[in-house]
């Protein structure tokens, strides 16, 4: 997905969130809602938002904090300055795995991975494209070993 703008991709992880059931519908108007009036206030120059920052709220709004959830929600924001290295990866996801450990669901919500192959700047090549794949596959297979057989785990790549 390449959305570049914060509160389409907001919008996006809304919808996401959504299809969870951890929301009842007149909570997630009220969030659309209020990504509306984001947009709104963006359009005017004045909505400067992370997005890693915005995702974790949302989820919050969503989840509730993390000791009432029934809903597990792990966010991986990948730092675009850190050494980018399998083994580095392997670490952090086994984190945040460990994290979603006797959920029966949980949802894992990886973002800044297409900003870590490709910093801003740059172009996205032929090149760039097969190492986001490698990686996604990579973390894919990983997580597959590291869920438990009963967790019913959602994950996204932002």
């Amino acid at each position: 997905m390449t959305l570049r703008d914060t509160v389409d991709q907001l919008r996006t992880l809304n919808v996401l969130f959504a299809s969870t059931g951890a929301a009842t519908s007149e909570q997630v108007e009220h969030i659309r809602r209020v990504l509306d009036f984001l947009k709104e206030k963006q359009e005017g120059g004045d909505a400067g938002l992370s997005f890693s920052d915005a995702a974790d709220r949302l989820a919050q709004l969503y989840f509730g904090d993390e000791n009432g959830r029934n809903l597990l929600f792990s966010h991986w924001n990948v730092p675009n300055d850190e050494y980018f290295n399998p083994l580095w990866i392997r670490k952090a996801l086994i984190t945040r795995m460990k994290r979603l450990a006797g959920a029966s669901a949980a949802f894992l919500l990886i973002t800044g991975l297409r900003e870590a192959i490709c910093p801003e700047g740059s172009y996205w090549t032929k090149k760039r494209q097969e190492s986001y794949d490698c990686v996604c596959d990579y973390v894919n297979d990983l997580v597959c070993t590291w869920v438990a057989p009963d967790l019913r785990l959602q994950m996204v790549f932002f």
